[in-house]
């Protein structure tokens, strides 16, 4: 596992990095209260693979727009991914509540707590945008970088809370 920092201030990033046959995935993603140096082996895929992570996240941070993120692997039970997958198809600059999510996923109105709890599972924020679920009233709930790094990110894509 290779681990790389990526900093759009106030928001610092550790980003783990996993090798499976000789492919790159990135498989967890951290808020860190400030940035780490990173040593980085001189592996010709990796080094491309972190480029396409500076990438991703220059576009989203400095560009304000959603790219295809780069290769990533999560593990969780069914609904966890079921979840984290509709999840990847809010749209940049758009909020769902946590009942619609769960409707959107394929459930009925009384799952907003267990996709809550999916939510707060999601091993990779940002990629897995898990920050665009609100309560209803748009009302901020839990976010593993904390509610003012939710609401900043909400913010950033202009979104109105």
């Amino acid at each position: 596992m290779y681990r790389f920092y990526y900093k759009y201030f106030p928001i610092y990033l550790e980003i783990l990095i996993l090798e499976k046959q000789s492919s790159f995935f990135i498989y967890k993603i951290n808020f860190i209260s400030k940035p780490k140096k990173a040593r980085i082996d001189k592996n010709n895929q990796l080094i491309k693979f972190i480029n396409k992570i500076n990438d991703y996240f220059d576009a989203y941070f400095y560009d304000k727009k959603a790219i295809s993120p780069p290769k990533y692997e999560v593990y969780g039970t069914p609904f966890q991914k079921n979840i984290w997958n509709t999840l990847t198809k809010i749209p940049f600059g758009s909020t769902v509540s946590y009942k619609e999510l769960g409707i959107l996923s394929g459930y009925n109105s009384n799952y907003s707590r267990a996709v809550g709890n999916a939510c707060n599972k999601n091993p990779i924020p940002i990629v897995v945008p898990c920050h665009r679920v609100v309560g209803k009233n748009h009302q901020l709930f839990g976010f593993s970088g904390g509610i003012e790094i939710k609401k900043w990110l909400l913010e950033h894509e202009g979104c109105k809370i």
